[in-house]
């Protein structure tokens, strides 16, 4: 083998060890950032039901 093809086994090698990692990396932060996001409307569509159903049970109660 020449010293060309080792060398671009070598910089694969060092492409594939820095880009998967980071790919992997960065693709579990969308997933946990989308989970938070959907996890964050529901808390806030949870919270608007209870203060809808608060008004309906006491219309005067003030919101605040």
């Amino acid at each position: 083998m020449d010293s060309a093809a080792s060398d671009s086994q070598i910089n694969l090698a060092l492409l594939l060890f820095l880009i998967f990692p980071c790919h992997h990396f960065l693709t579990l932060v969308w997933v946990r950032h989308q989970f938070l996001h959907l996890t964050l409307r529901q808390d806030e569509n949870s919270r608007e039901l209870k203060m809808a159903s608060y008004r309906i049970i006491c219309p005067s109660w003030d919101e605040s």
